[in-house]
């Protein structure tokens, strides 16, 4: 083998220098350079004793590193890099892919497939402003079954889930669930960024709260940060809706309602309705107790309605009959109008069919009573009474009963009014 050792070689001026010919293997260690700088062209080849194998003239050329080098700090490190796509400037190591093929940013060891840590860490993802950008979660059956979008047409956030979307938040700020626009009459969940909550469902409970462990408020209502009320549960489990301090409120227990008023129950405070801010109609199946609690208060009927009054004696052609009644508890008042036969019968007079049947007392002989509004007949001492347990007014003249044959009932017109007791 020839070795020339010399400490520089200068061509003639004009002229080419060569080394070696075709054929040859030329040997050159340290770095070629041209006036200071690297010196280009291609790696046609790498031989042993350099600490790179490998190189080529075209296509894709594989540089090894066989040893550290000038230019090489460490086995497999450069110190500055350089390719088409991939322009390294770090001063220290920025990727990492580990053998289980991880890769870290900021961190040599990965604990996730990818890995990004820093002070502040930040993921960008940029596009135009006609599109959107997305970032998609797969499994083995499909590559989108989950998905985030940013649409930039109209700058909404949308999350999909199992290959549908759930939820977005659009351009306003507003949450929605379940829809893809502001309107109160599609299914779904609205929170806007004003503070209020649209829930839509169909066919179903809209709205469920549940607390445990401790009774107390479910709901607390604010006005103006201050509270006017609240809807919840007490110690014993009743149902309550209580309003602010000074105010009522009712407590649904059992069967009852029951008044509060400063968050506890009270007795003979609360009125219902006033004087000017009346309810309508009070519908009851029993009764209503007045001015007291014990039996005598206890107003159970009120009845209004009409009956036909009839004579008592066969074969009566009376004619005008007609009556009306109002039955408050067990007081009746029964007005009636009758024009009797002009038939003498020489019967006991008496008008028939009233609505209720008096009471039985014992040691009362009579019911009720009533007086005449208009008598076109003689007599000058007419009375009327309802005996007991009868459906009829008794026609009297002092104490004496009148027959249908006295010129004082034939064909006589009588309007009255009685007022009796029932069973």
């Amino acid at each position: 083998m020839s070795q020339v050792e010399v400490d520089k070689v200068i061509p003639q001026s004009g002229t080419t220098l060569t080394i070696g010919d075709s054929g040859d293997t030329i040997n050159l260690v340290g770095t070629l350079q041209s006036n200071g700088s690297p010196l280009p062209g291609d790696i046609s080849s790498v031989v042993a004793g350099t600490g790179l194998s490998g190189g080529g003239t075209t296509g894709a050329v594989t540089l090894n590193i066989e040893a550290a080098q000038p230019t090489i700090t460490s086995l497999g490190t450069l110190t500055s890099f350089t390719s088409t796509g991939i322009d390294d400037n770090a001063t220290s190591t920025a990727i990492t892919i580990d053998s289980s093929e991880s890769v870290g940013i900021g961190t040599t060891s990965p604990s996730r497939k990818l890995q990004v840590i820093d002070t502040n860490s930040v993921v960008s993802v940029k596009t135009s402003n006609d599109t959107y950008s997305s970032v998609f979660f797969g499994d083995t059956s499909a590559d989108n079954v989950g998905k985030v979008l940013y649409d930039h047409t109209n700058n909404s956030l949308q999350i999909q889930v199992n290959s549908g979307e759930r939820m977005r938040i659009i351009s306003g700020g507003a949450l929605l669930v379940a829809k893809t626009a502001e309107e109160r009459n599609n299914v779904g969940l609205e929170l806007s960024p004003v503070g209020k909550a649209v829930i839509t469902r169909s066919g179903g409970t809209t709205l469920e709260l549940n607390r445990k462990s401790s009774d107390g408020d479910l709901i607390n209502f604010f006005k103006d940060n201050s509270t006017v009320g609240s809807i919840g549960t007490d110690s014993t489990g009743d149902f309550v809706i209580d309003g602010s301090s000074g105010h009522s409120g009712i407590r649904f227990k059992d069967t009852v309602l029951v008044p509060k008023q400063n968050g506890s129950d009270v007795d003979n405070t609360i009125d219902l309705g006033k004087s000017d801010k009346r309810w309508k109609d009070i519908y009851l199946s029993g009764g209503a107790f007045i001015g007291g609690t014990g039996t005598a208060n206890k107003l159970d009927d009120y009845e209004e309605g009409t009956w036909t009054p009839t004579a008592t004696f066969a074969n009566d052609t009376a004619s005008g009959q007609n009556g009306q009644y109002t039955k408050i508890g067990n007081v009746v008042t029964a007005t009636f109008n009758i024009v009797f036969s002009s038939t003498s019968f020489g019967a006991q007079i008496s008008v028939a069919g009233l609505p209720f049947t008096s009471h039985n007392v014992s040691g009362s002989q009579s019911a009720g009573f009533g007086r005449q509004a208009y008598y076109d007949g003689t007599s000058t001492n007419l009375s009327l009474a309802v005996l007991n347990n009868s459906t009829q007014v008794d026609l009297y003249e002092n104490a004496t009963a009148l027959q249908n044959n006295s010129d004082k009932i034939l064909g006589k017109n009588l309007r009255a009014t009685v007022v009796y007791r029932t069973a």
